[in-house]
């Protein structure tokens, strides 16, 4: 019989860290956790960090960025908005990458459901299914380097789509939505991150 007792609890990490935390050689500190967070994350354009961006974009709306990122979580973000409790998926592309280019990116956006993994067990649910109530399409949509490179920093180069998870099943199990498809699907286009609460909410109540 399969031994299936948690003998080691989930480590959650609970509290962000201040970026002062020393790395510790024996007695010495060799480097602080923000030395690392400058060496690892300072790439805003790569995918994956453009990707992270977007989500304390989206979190800095809803008035969350003190709280930690869950890595492995089933969905990004849950906004306890009032009564309701909204999990949010947030997804991200862009037309310009890090890589020379001979013509821009169609951006498009994952929408693959997947099994819900729970960390407590270590288990994932038999059931594959979008997770999130609410999508949150993310699109970096600067398209020239004349003057000024792409800088996910300044947020007049963001737009938002946002998108009830209900809309999104109706299609199946397709794993990707372009402009076109969102356009097409009547996702509620935003053009300022002060906006996303109010379009998270009317797609929530959709």
């Amino acid at each position: 019989m399969q031994n299936t007792e948690i003998k080691y609890p989930a480590n959650v990490c609970e509290q962000q860290k201040t970026g002062d935390e020393p790395v510790l050689l024996g007695n010495e500190a060799i480097a602080t956790v923000s030395d690392y967070w400058r060496w690892a994350h300072s790439d805003l354009n790569s995918n994956a960090e453009r990707g992270k961006f977007a989500e304390f974009l989206v979190a800095c709306s809803l008035d969350l960025k003190h709280e930690v990122s869950q890595e492995w979580g089933a969905y990004d973000i849950c906004w306890a908005d009032g009564e309701d409790e909204i999990k949010i998926e947030v997804k991200t592309s862009a037309y310009l990458q890090i890589w020379g280019q001979k013509k821009l990116s169609s951006p498009s956006f994952s929408t693959r459901p997947s099994r819900k993994w729970n960390i407590e067990t270590n288990e994932y649910e038999e059931v594959v299914r979008r997770q999130a109530d609410v999508y949150v399409f993310c699109l970096e949509k600067q398209r020239t380097q004349e003057g000024c490179n792409p800088n996910p920093l300044d947020l007049a180069q963001w737009e938002f789509y946002v998108l009830p998870t209900s809309v999104l099943d109706k299609r199946g199990m397709q794993g990707r939505v372009d402009l076109a498809q969102l356009d097409a699907l009547k996702a509620e286009k935003v053009l300022s991150l002060r906006g996303l609460p109010d379009a998270i909410r009317r797609a929530f109540h959709a």
